[in-house]
């Protein structure tokens, strides 16, 4: 596993989507931080696993938070919304009063 600042980034956010198709947090999120609302988002990319070779020095912390700021940026920007919208194309909708991503296939 690489764990470099790329790699967690792209890790996260396929965790991130997986999460909120679980329905553990809502498609609104707009920050990095807002996650912490509704997971541990800490340990996203599995740097809470025993494997994780990252540790709290200076350049492993740096390493870190430029892959939350640009988590952040991406859920800012509509990132997460916009790869939702890939998957289910014709079902991704946003569910205003719940604020959850929904499938309407799994509604039937």
């Amino acid at each position: 596993m690489q764990w470099d600042t790329k790699s967690i980034i792209e890790r996260t956010k396929a965790e991130v989507i997986e999460d909120v198709l679980d329905g553990r947090i809502p498609a609104t999120v707009r920050d990095a931080s807002e996650l912490h609302d509704f997971v541990d988002a800490n340990c996203y990319a599995g740097l809470c696993d025993d494997e994780c070779p990252l540790s709290t020095s200076e350049e492993d912390v740096d390493i870190i938070n430029d892959a939350m700021d640009a988590i952040s940026g991406w859920l800012h920007r509509g990132g997460l919304l916009d790869a939702l919208r890939r998957i289910h194309p014709d079902a991704a909708t946003l569910d205003s009063h719940h604020k959850t991503f929904h499938d309407s296939r799994q509604r039937g």
